[in-house]
């Protein structure tokens, strides 16, 4: 389930797209999981229906509210170093999202303004594996990391299960 207009690059239907791609608030479904980061920012992960693209969403919730937040002007994400390093190919992954790049929501990639986003509507999107660096304006950090999912290889008629992490 990813937002992608199938009709005009615009920003109608950028918004149109992309509302509706997140879980409930508080909610208790498997896919869903949620981390305090900060005090007032907790960030939530889930991916169902990105297990093909091994990919998974996140956003940030009020850790008081459940609610989803975006986040303010002035803070930012960033690729992390060890991203990437327990899946095949991870040059190429790395050579794709290096280390220090800044990492925009689905919203602000597409070429909306922050003050455009809905509020609570900002979302992120990353490949499985990838390990995040949420910096304040105050210039504290936390960490966070993009579970990776077990790969099932089917080979003359054997089902091999291999786990990544």
């Amino acid at each position: 389930m990813i937002g992608v207009c199938a009709y005009l690059n615009c920003k109608e239907c950028i918004l149109i797209c992309f509302l509706q791609l997140k879980p409930l608030p508080n909610s208790l479904d498997d896919d869903v999981r949620v981390h305090q980061l900060f005090t007032d920012y907790s960030v939530r992960i889930w991916g169902v229906g990105l297990e093909p693209e091994h990919r998974y969403h996140f956003d940030f919730v009020d850790p008081r509210t459940g609610h989803p937040v975006n986040l303010p002007p002035k803070w930012n994400i960033f690729i992390a170093p060890g991203s990437l390093s327990c899946l095949p190919f991870p040059t190429m992954m790395a050579a794709m999202m290096p280390v220090g790049s800044p990492m925009l929501s689905m919203e602000r990639g597409h070429g909306l303004k922050f003050r455009e986003v809905l509020p609570g509507e900002e979302k992120y999107l990353c490949p499985e594996g990838t390990r995040l660096r949420v910096v304040s304006p105050e210039g504290c950090e936390a960490f966070f990391e993009l579970p990776v999912r077990e790969s099932i290889h089917i080979e003359a008629n054997r089902v091999i299960v291999i786990r990544m992490s």
